[in-house]
Order: structure tokens, then sequence, then C-alpha cells
């Protein structure tokens, strides 16, 4: 991690050989270690053949990879090592990403063209490889760091599946390099973050909320924010499983486009007391509708600038702590803009 910081080194490539270690680690304690003290991109790879034999290299991109600072120099990286394999490209990531995710892999000229893969439900990824993977196949997923907008609880666990499910085949798990917070903060608001902004009143937040479980938590939030928008509770209700995922330990976002909202709905809600998560205490609740007429790229959009807002474990405590709406509204805003 040193050396990296000194060279200003891009990709770091470390080897796994594929085994499982403590529950609380990702692959084993340095190559964890490398990936909390480091913001280049590492590429951790199980590859048991020469990737000069592979004929085809299957890229697994999660929902709202696209969206993440080092994901188009991601894509050219695993495209760059297809081409050079004389191996053919293909990807699998949620139809509702494809366009994005696709057109990052094929900004390299002279590369491989991808070829998409289908796939309906990201959590379904693994059985949708067990049909299309072919025995000369390599694979490759793009992973993420706690604090990355696409990342999840559920994608810490994701290598040590394929690692056990697919483990004749080459392994290559990606984890793109990451901006500093500090530099993903605009030095000025622009008129859209500073509109999106505008739209989160005293009414948007709910602090002390009696809820005793996360679903409960979500009704309660979106229900009291905007009581004349039953439809779009519903579909938020309705957008993601009964577990609610999380953006980032601790926060559960729930998030939704529907023709029964005209504009923007966001929402944010604080539990009295931590509750049970899927994958642990959850102290943040946050909901958010767009009109489903907007362009995808403006609703990743909006989705990013909510997790940049959350991205810090300072923003949560103040959020845990603030005493009043207005209180949380602020931390909010210096959590975006801590000039501001």
């Amino acid at each position: 991690a040193r050396a990296a910081a000194e060279t200003r080194t891009t990709t770091l490539v470390l080897g796994w050989d594929g085994s499982i270690a403590a529950e609380r680690l990702l692959f084993g304690t340095i190559p964890d270690r490398v990936l909390r003290e480091t913001s280049a991109a590492v590429l951790v790879a199980r590859t048991g053949q020469p990737l000069a034999t592979v004929g085809r290299l299957v890229v697994v991109v999660p929902p709202l990879a696209e969206v993440e600072p080092g994901f188009a120099e991601a894509a050219r990286l695993l495209a760059g090592l297809a081409s050079r394999a004389g191996a053919t490209l293909a990807v699998l990531t949620p139809e509702a990403h494809r366009a994005g995710v696709l057109g990052a892999f094929s900004t390299r000229r002279g590369g491989p063209k991808p070829e998409p893969l289908a796939l309906d439900d990201w959590p379904h990824a693994p059985d949708a490889l067990t049909g299309v993977l072919r025995p000369s196949d390599a694979l490759a997923l793009v992973s993420a760091r706690q604090g990355a907008v696409s990342w999840s609880a559920a994608s810490d666990r994701l290598p040590r599946a394929l690692a056990q499910r697919f483990a004749a085949h080459p392994l290559l798990i990606l984890y793109p390099g990451q901006v500093p917070a500090s530099a993903t903060l605009p030095r000025h608001l622009t008129s859209a973050e500073r509109g999106f902004l505008d739209r989160i009143g005293p009414d948007q937040v709910r602090l002390g909320l009696h809820a005793g479980s996360v679903e409960a938590a979500v009704r309660e939030v979106a229900s009291g924010a905007f009581p004349e928008h039953g439809a779009a509770l519903e579909a938020l209700l309705a957008a993601s499983p009964s577990d609610r995922p999380e953006i980032r330990p601790g926060v559960v976002f729930v998030h939704a486009r529907t023709e029964a909202v005209r504009e923007p709905l966001f929402a944010l809600g604080v539990p009295r007391e931590p509750l049970r998560g899927a994958e642990g205490a959850v102290s943040v609740v946050v909901c958010f509708a767009a009109p489903s007429r907007v362009p995808s790229e403006t609703y990743l959009g909006w989705l990013a600038l909510i997790a940049r807002m959350l991205h810090d474990d300072a923003t949560l405590d103040a959020l845990r702590e603030a005493e009043s709406p207005e209180d949380a509204r602020a931390t909010l805003l210096l959590a975006l803009h801590p000039r501001e």
C-alpha cells in the first residue's frame, strides 16, 4: 500500500488461491488490508490456467457500477485483457443498467465487442452464469469497496460464492479505483444538486421512528413524508425484496421509478433504536421515488448523489444525534459540500 501511494500506482494485481478465509474477511488478511488502505484499482486473480488459453471472458457487473468514478477505467482494463488474450467478451448485468455498462466496454478501439448476456434479477446472477458458462470461459466480477454507490453487503460474499461454484474457471475480481471522498465533493453545488436538496424539507426527515422492523420503517418514512402519494409508497415497497439491501453498513436505501409521481420524492428516517437488517443493525432508512419519464442517466445520477451524501461515518453519526429535522437536513447539505 505504501509503494502504491509513493509510485502513484493505478492498478494492483494480487494472487488468490480461491481458499475461503475467516468469515469476516473477503480473501485474507493482506488482500483485505490492501483494499482498505489504497485507492488504486485492485485486481484479485485466481487463474489456475494461462489466460492465453481462455476463449471468452465473462464479466459480471452489479447494479450502479457504471456510475462509479473508476468504472470506465475498469472496463477498459478488462476489455484489454480479453483483447490481448485473443478472447471474446461477454457482459452479464441487469437489463436496466445494460446500456451504460456496455457503452463503457465498447469505448476501447480495436477491442472485442461485448456480447450482452440476459439477466433480469441481480440476486440470480450465479444461477444465470451456470446456464451460459463454457468450459473455456474465464470469469470476471466487478466488485466495490464499502462506501461505493454500487456496494452492498451481499456483494462482499459474491467472490466466495463464485470461487466455490465455478472452481474450474479462472476468476478475476476487480475493485475499480476510488476517488477520495473529499475529491468527489464539488467546490460549489450545481443547480441540479441544489434543486434536489431544496426538496428536502423538515417534512421529509423523520426522527425517532418507532418501527420495529426495516419494512415497517420504510412504510413509516415514506407515508409520513409524502402522505398524498400512496401509489408511490406501494411502488417503493415493491421495488426491493423484504431483506432491503444496504448501500453501506447501517443504511437501507429503497428507490423506484414510478408513474405515481411527477417530481422526485426523497425521505429519510432515523429509528429510535437500531433495527435488525439482513446484514446487521440499521440506523438510517432512505426512500426515493422518481418519475418514470426521467432518463436512466438522470435517475442514476440522483442515486449517486444520495449515496455520496451518506458516504462518511461522521454523517451517519450526526444524523443519529440530530435533535431536529432541520439539523438532519443541515447535515446532508454539509456532507455534500463541507464549505457550504
